[in-house]
């Protein structure tokens, strides 16, 4: 809920500022402006959000962009080490960068954290499945499959782990369990 508060304010302050303010300087002033609040560990991670965010709609990604993102999910888990989406922004940016064996250790760090926060499951999934094509090994695949499942487990309606298992087992041409 604070997340979501969060992420209006900056929406709003971002339609209202001057074409000619850099969206850097407009997320320092979007922190002095909420300094009221600099305790807040989500206030950090989503404005650190916020930067992925537009770094991933940019024609070439801004590996500097990553890095004040780093710093911002730093700060927040500075404040609340213990959160696992503070964690699993760290891990999106490795992930971004194609480093995912790093992403994988991250995220494999926030579900030993909160072993009920489904997305890291997902995530998890998406890591084995995309760290195959670096170290060629069936295994990453059967480890992808397990983590959707288990994201399955705690959200069954969620269609995108189900064709993602689908595509895992054709890639294997295992066609029978992909079909289901």
């Amino acid at each position: 809920m604070i997340v979501e508060f969060f992420k209006e304010c900056l929406n709003y302050f971002f339609k209202k500022i001057k074409t000619d303010t850099s969206y850097i300087d407009s997320i320092k002033y979007f922190i002095h402006v909420n300094s009221a609040n600099e305790d807040n560990p989500f206030l950090y991670y989503v404005i650190g959000n916020e930067i992925l965010e537009y770094n991933n709609s940019l024609d070439s990604y801004d590996n500097s962009l990553d890095s004040l993102a780093y710093e911002y999910f730093e700060t927040a888990l500075g404040i609340d080490a213990l959160n696992p989406l503070f964690w699993n922004a760290i891990g999106q940016i490795y992930y971004n960068k194609n480093e995912f064996k790093n992403a994988i250790n991250i995220y494999t760090y926030s579900r030993d954290l909160d072993t009920c926060y489904a997305d890291t499951y997902f995530l998890l999934g998406l890591s084995y499945f995309k760290y195959f094509n670096e170290i060629s090994d069936y295994d990453a695949y059967y480890i992808a499959i397990y983590y959707f499942k288990k994201f399955i487990e705690q959200n069954p309606f969620n269609p995108i782990s189900y064709y993602n298992i689908g595509y895992i087992y054709f890639l294997l041409k295992d066609y029978k369990r992909a079909e289901e």
